[in-house]
């Protein structure tokens, strides 16, 4: 029986950065990091706000990697991943505080409230509100 999402995978380029970034920018806690086979340099690294069940793996690739070259094309770009915060203008200003790049304020939308933000390296990840409430302004 399926029961949650594991991971879902943000490709970057520098994994020790990506990992900076998502620990020490956005808080996250480091979950797994361990070799991805033995005798590589590269990792397995997951990362994950405290509680979550899912995972963010921040996944190296390149074009030379067989099974996963194609999404090399992908970092720097718009991520197919959801972040869920609360209170976002308060997330606004702690993050631009430890400067991060916030792409796009937080907006009321009728699907709901977003923002984005740029990783890294360079990625776009957008992150929603956990409720529909949020300030007019």
């Amino acid at each position: 029986m399926i029961k949650i999402v594991g991971t879902a995978s943000v490709f970057v380029a520098d994994q020790q950065w990506a990992k900076d970034f998502y620990v020490e920018k956005l808080g996250m806690e480091l979950r797994l990091e361990a070799p991805l086979f033995p005798g590589t340099d590269l990792k397995w690294i997951e990362v994950a706000p405290s509680g979550a069940e899912t995972s963010i793996n921040l996944y190296k690739t390149d074009d030379d990697d067989e099974n996963w070259g194609h999404y090399a094309g992908t970092i720097g770009k718009a991520q197919a991943i959801t972040i869920q915060a609360s209170d976002l203008e308060n997330l606004a200003a702690d993050l631009r505080g430890r400067g991060v790049t916030i792409l796009q304020e937080p907006v009321a939308e009728p699907w709901g409230n977003w923002m984005s933000i740029q990783d890294s390296e360079g990625n776009t990840l957008i992150i929603t509100a956990d409720t529909l409430t949020m300030r007019d302004g």
